[in-house]
């Protein structure tokens, strides 16, 4: 009997360390799934626009350098050949950033010089009204055009772990959150990584005139833990978070994402914890 009993305790404690571990290994996901979408939130707060007055505009090169911006993607990475680069469309009442790659190979000086060449041709442009405006302005179009074609985010590749699709999910929702321009606001959204995130906003809407909703509902919200909770299947990668549509709502949303090529993400439950209503127009 003092046999078995002295067994029993000795697999408790395996049992009690393993959970630890289990705990110790879960803290240290969590705690670097919050620092990641932490930094990388703030520096997409840091880019600024340079407004000229007249499309297009620009984004300020002092303020966003895309080699620096996808060293916090560091689990993820882009086909042999292929390099991601970035356009600011300016719609003239809207603009957002696009993330795309081309070739290496690709020329892109040469597609531009092409193309204008046979848009002043095709719209028969007398030369005295060929200006550096309308030519940037075209230009902006094409790259925008191809950029379109082209999405860094139907190209990345993330490794095959919780940092990897946790940024994987990330990029392909929120890579291009940043710097926008006017009637593109209505799209803008973020993450709620943390409790001083979630406090952060509640202060922020419970004091707005620009926003209306529930404030007891927004203060149910206070209460729950909004960490990211991943979790590795066999086949695919489930990940749970929360997010905030700033003119719209609070929802909670869980994405499975595929652990093989191509890596689509399917949304599997998108609930609204709070509705927020605008009490302005752009």
């Amino acid at each position: 009997m003092k046999i078995l009993y002295n067994k029993k305790i000795l697999v408790l404690r395996r049992l009690k360390m393993i959970l630890l571990f289990l705990f110790f290994v879960n803290g240290i996901v969590a705690q670097n799934s919050i620092g990641f979408i932490e930094k990388v939130q703030k520096y997409q707060d840091s880019v600024k626009l340079i407004r000229t007055g007249k499309s297009p505009d620009f984004i300020d090169t002092s303020t966003f350098n895309i080699n620096k911006y996808l060293q916090y993607f560091d689990k993820l990475y882009f086909p042999k050949g292929f390099k991601c680069h970035y356009v600011f469309w300016d719609g003239g009442m809207g603009g957002y950033p696009i993330l795309y790659v081309k070739k290496d190979s690709f020329k892109m000086e040469r597609y531009l010089k092409k193309k204008i060449r046979e848009f002043i041709k095709q719209c028969n442009i007398d030369k005295t009204k060929i200006t550096p405006r309308l030519i940037d302005f075209q230009k902006n179009n094409l790259i925008s055009k191809f950029a379109k074609s082209n999405y860094a985010r139907k190209y990345v590749i993330p490794e095959d772990n919780e940092a990897g699709y946790l940024q994987y999910l990330f990029f392909n929702r929120f890579g291009e959150q940043f710097v926008l321009k006017w009637h593109s606001y209505y799209s803008q959204k973020s993450v709620i990584f943390s409790d001083n995130e979630m406090m952060r906003l509640y202060n922020y809407y419970s004091k707005s005139d620009q926003f209306s909703c529930t404030i007891e509902e927004f203060a149910k919200l206070l209460k729950i833990d909004p960490t990211p909770i991943i979790e590795m299947r066999n086949d695919k990668c489930v990940i749970t978070w929360y997010e905030i549509l700033t003119h719209f709502g609070i929802h909670k949303m869980t994405y499975e994402i595929s652990r093989s090529s191509p890596y689509t993400i399917d949304t599997k439950e998108d609930i609204e914890l709070l509705k927020l209503n605008m009490e302005f127009i752009y």
